[in-house]
């Protein structure tokens, strides 16, 4: 659950921190002494969930300040990141709701036997009697229901005792109805005083509606400084825009041209720089540089498109049916998948001669190096390879995977004119759904039974729902 967190990008040194500052932020007051939900929107591309990632993780600040509006209580935080491409427990109010139950009860053990009684219970029972108790009685399933009432004795029964601060990011990427989020948990628990939320979204009307009495900001509005202090950093850190800077003292506007373009866009200013460094190895002077900015898309939408753009001929099919296979996959799919998929460009049959034998470490670290090289070569970082879990060693073939840089790339590609673009390019004999059906069963030979079989397929996405999905909807 908590691999969305650990992929979100780490902040750039010394931004955010006006979050804390009381003069700076309404937050920090309303940390100390609000009440109710604070919400924080911003437009596609704003860092807001880089933002929420810096204050889930400042520990020392955040209790600091928290601990004045519990006023003796026992202070517990939880946090959850939706993830609108990732997969369905990491969008859904179920995967929410453990995961909250999780952190609650890992801060505060004692709250289990009060919120969960009856597997309390059997836990205890267990304990007592060894092999002969019905081990199925206690691994079963939660369901939303239990784990709703579960949520609620924890924090309803101990509300004289304890304090809970959630926040919740990306309000916008759970999959299922927003307004029902809204008024069965934050509305529901902060009508009681020992709860608060601290949410974000992007600033959709039913947010913007809900939301409306509830002190907030937006986010592109307060990042100005901190877009700033990231394009100085990225630049002068590179020897090259020292030298540059130290020849022509106009090098340094550079920044500041940058954040009054970017209009609070932080993924714009990432795109940005990148193209910015690419031209210092080209030993750009400053007025090419500035060139190159003037050329640049002025929208994050032209970005994408001239990226794609920019992809070299003879990569341009491999391009278009790489994105358009992730585009259409329930979720990040294994590096394996894009392996046996490169293999399938070049040849077709290639599917069919693979051996039912498990991959080494060897071989997979070889095919995750193979993918990396390509999918920066191909996609142009509109994708990019991802350690999915460090804590996995029992499926080694799921720890890498491949995911859009934003889900504004993928809201990109669900535009009609990306979708009639793609399709031009991967054929009229290319079926994407047909293709990971292929790709999925190809990646069943190479599991290592030994390790496994059930916990490998599920994390690779080979569980039988899975291929079922890809079988049944090919060439509709």
């Amino acid at each position: 659950m908590p691999q969305r967190e650990v992929e979100i990008t780490e902040a750039f040194s010394n931004t955010y921190s006006w979050i804390f500052l009381p003069h700076l932020s309404a937050f920090a007051s309303w940390l100390a002494a609000g009440s109710g939900t604070f919400w924080i929107s911003g437009n596609p591309g704003s860092g807001k969930s880089t933002l929420m990632k810096f204050i889930a993780n400042q520990d020392g600040n955040l209790r600091k300040m928290l601990e004045s509006w519990a006023d003796g209580k026992t202070l517990i935080l939880s946090k959850h990141f939706f993830w609108g491409t990732g997969t369905a427990l990491q969008k859904s109010y179920r995967g929410l709701l453990q995961g909250l139950l999780y952190q609650i009860f890992r801060e505060k053990l004692d709250l289990v036997q009060h919120a969960c009684p009856e597997r309390w219970e059997d836990a205890l029972w267990k304990s007592q009697v060894g092999s002969r108790w019905d081990s199925q009685r206690l691994s079963r399933s939660w369901d939303e229901v239990e784990l709703k009432e579960t949520l609620d004795r924890a924090i309803l029964k101990n509300a004289s005792s304890t304090a809970f601060c959630f926040f919740i990011d990306g309000l916008d990427e759970f999959a299922e109805n927003h307004f029902s989020l809204i008024t069965d948990l934050i509305r529901h628990y902060t009508a009681r005083p020992n709860v608060k939320f601290c949410v974000s979204s992007r600033p959709y009307p039913v947010f913007s509606r809900a939301f409306a009495t509830c002190p907030s900001f937006a986010l592109q509005e307060m990042n100005g400084h901190d877009i700033d202090v990231f394009v100085r950093g990225k630049l002068e850190e590179d020897p090259r825009f020292q030298e540059l800077a130290h020849r022509d003292a106009q090098a340094v506007e550079l920044a500041t041209e940058i954040r009054r373009r970017a209009v609070g866009v932080f993924l714009w200013v990432h795109l940005v720089v990148t193209e910015l460094m690419s031209g210092l190895n080209n030993e750009d002077d400053f007025l090419t540089l500035r060139r190159r900015l003037d050329l640049l898309p002025k929208t994050l939408k032209e970005f994408f498109e001239h990226i794609v753009d920019s992809v070299e001929p003879v990569y341009q099919v491999c391009t278009a049916r790489s994105l358009m296979l992730a585009h259409r996959a329930r979720e990040p799919l294994p590096i394996l998948t894009y392996a046996f998929l490169y293999d399938h460009f070049n040849d077709e049959s290639s599917l069919s001669r693979v051996a039912i034998q498990p991959l080494s470490r060897q071989d997979i670290q070889a095919k995750r190096k193979d993918v990396s090289t390509k999918v920066s070569s191909w996609c142009r970082g509109l994708m990019q390879v991802v350690t999915y879990d460090t804590s996995i060693t029992w499926a080694p073939l799921s720890r890498y995977r491949v995911d859009f840089l934003h889900r504004s790339v993928r809201d990109f590609l669900e535009t009609s004119e990306m979708q009639s673009f793609l399709q031009k390019r991967v054929g009229s004999s290319f079926y994407p759904e047909e293709v990971l059906a292929h790709l999925f069963l190809t990646q069943a030979k190479v599991v290592d039974v030994q390790k496994g079989l059930q916990d490998e397929m599920q994390a690779t996405g080979l569980e039988h729902h899975s291929l079922t999905r890809y079988i049944t909807t090919s060439r509709r």
